[in-house]
C-alpha cells in the first residue's frame, strides 16, 4: 500500500512538471509590440507593451469616423500593468516559444485578400527581433501566448482570428 501511495505521488509530480513555467533569464526585454493589419482596407491595430513604463498603447490606423478617404491614426492608453504581472507574461511567452519564432511566415498557397502582422521586440541591449506573416502564423504558438495576454489584457492579442 506504501509502494502504490509513493508511486500515485511521483506520478503526480512528473505531470505537474509537464506544465512549468520557465523563467526568463535572458536579455531584458524594453518593449514588445504586436500589428495586425487588414490590407483590404489598409486598416492596422498595433499594440505596444512598454516594460519600463508598465502601459500598453493601443495604436489604430483607418478611416476617419466622418470620411471613408482620409486615414488617421489614434494613440490610447490601453492598460497599466504590474512589475509581477510583467514577469508572469514574459516568462509564459518566453515558456510558450514567443521569443523563438521565425522571422518569417508565409502561406502554402497564394492568397490576396488576407491580412497580415508583425511581432517586434525591443531588448535593453538594442537588439531588435522581428517576425512578419501574410496569412500564415504559428498556430500553437500563437494560440498558447493568446491565453497569457488575455490574461493580463482581457484578450488574445496575436491574432484576430482567436475567439474569446
Amino acid at each position: 500500500m506504501k509502494r502504490k501511495f509513493i508511486i500515485i505521488i511521483l506520478f503526480v509530480l512528473l505531470l505537474g512538471g509537464c506544465n512549468r513555467i520557465k523563467e526568463y533569464k535572458e536579455t531584458p526585454i524594453e518593449k514588445l509590440s504586436f500589428k495586425t493589419t487588414d490590407y483590404m482596407g489598409g486598416i492596422s491595430t498595433t499594440y505596444v507593451f512598454d516594460f519600463k513604463k508598465n502601459i500598453i498603447n493601443k495604436i489604430t490606423y483607418g478611416p476617419k469616423p466622418d470620411s471613408s478617404e482620409i486615414y488617421v491614426e489614434k494613440t490610447t492608453l490601453f492598460k497599466t500593468f504590474t512589475d509581477e504581472e510583467e514577469t508572469i507574461l514574459i516568462n509564459k511567452l518566453y515558456t510558450y516559444g514567443l521569443f523563438e519564432i521565425k522571422d518569417k511566415y508565409k502561406p502554402d498557397d497564394l492568397i490576396d485578400d488576407g491580412g497580415g502582422w508583425v511581432l517586434t521586440i525591443e531588448y535593453s541591449d538594442g537588439r531588435v527581433k522581428t517576425s512578419t506573416g501574410n496569412n500564415a502564423y504559428p498556430e500553437k504558438t500563437f494560440n498558447k501566448c493568446a491565453e497569457a495576454f488575455k490574461e493580463i489584457c482581457g484578450q488574445g492579442i496575436v491574432w484576430h482570428t482567436i475567439n474569446y
